[in-house]
């Protein structure tokens, strides 16, 4: 079975500079939008953003951290629109493995 896959490197600004942040995601949308909806999208780099512990499932898993930021809600209504899992929250890490 063949698949294709469509991978993005990407750096959003630091939290509290919401003007960025929307221009950020106003063009990922844009960018992901391009993506034929039968591949699969690898969206990796730094977000700068705490998703929070609440679980939305098949998008969101259980096992963040409890702190939430601008950023962070964001990422998960971006996530969550498009139909996107973020991966690392569905496994169970160290608290010192959950921050960078």
């Amino acid at each position: 079975m063949n698949r294709k896959f469509t991978i993005a490197g990407v750096y959003e600004s630091v939290e509290g500079e919401e003007r960025n942040t929307e221009e950020f995601y106003r063009e990922l949308q844009q960018s992901v939008g391009k993506i034929h909806k039968k591949e699969n999208i690898i969206l990796e780099g730094d977000f700068n953003g705490r998703i929070g512990n609440q679980p939305i499932p098949e998008c969101i898993g259980p096992y963040g951290e409890q702190a939430t930021n601008h950023n962070g809600a964001a990422l998960r209504d971006f996530c969550a629109f498009k139909k996107l899992k973020i991966t690392n929250l569905f496994y169970r890490h160290k608290d010192t493995h959950k921050f960078t």
